[in-house]
Order: C-alpha cells, then structure tokens, then sequence
C-alpha cells in the first residue's frame, strides 16, 4: 500500500485498535472493571507502548468497564493520530 502510495489511515488505525485491545485483556484478563487491574503497570505500558505522555490518568480510567477502556484509548490515539496528520 505504500509502495502505491495509498492512504493507510484506515489501516494504521485498525492495527492500533487490535494492540489496544491487546493491551487490555493482558491486564484485564477475566477482570471486568478497571478497578480490579494493576492501573500504574497498565498506564506505564500504554505509556511506552501507544500513547507516549498520555493527557490523562489512572483516575480516568476508574470504574470503566474493559470495552470502555479500549474505546477510550481509542479515542485518544486516534486524536492523537489525526493532529499528526496535519
């Protein structure tokens, strides 16, 4: 797609999708809520992983259910993605 010059934004945006949700059930587990997890380790991977210096915190993240989470974070790093695009 590259080499064609395509627009892989949709792409980019798919493969951060599936990391995050990757991310989620390595710390969630069966766990539903993110009150259960070990946030600070969760963060410290988001952080070095997807979303360097992240604008938010453990706080936010508080009494989301997994899928809320993962939307979440979405969110953030497509913001973040598109703001790099221009």
């Amino acid at each position: 797609k590259v080499l064609f010059g395509q627009d892989l934004k949709e792409t980019v945006s798919s493969m951060v999708d599936d990391v995050i949700e990757q991310a989620v059930e390595r710390f969630a587990g069966e766990l539903k809520y993110s009150d259960e997890w070990d946030l600070p380790a969760f963060l410290s991977y988001i952080e070095q992983s997807i979303i360097p210096q992240p604008d938010f915190q453990q706080e936010d993240l508080r009494g989301m259910r997994k899928t809320e989470v993962a939307a979440f974070l979405a969110g953030k790093t497509h913001t973040l993605y598109e703001q790099r695009e221009k």
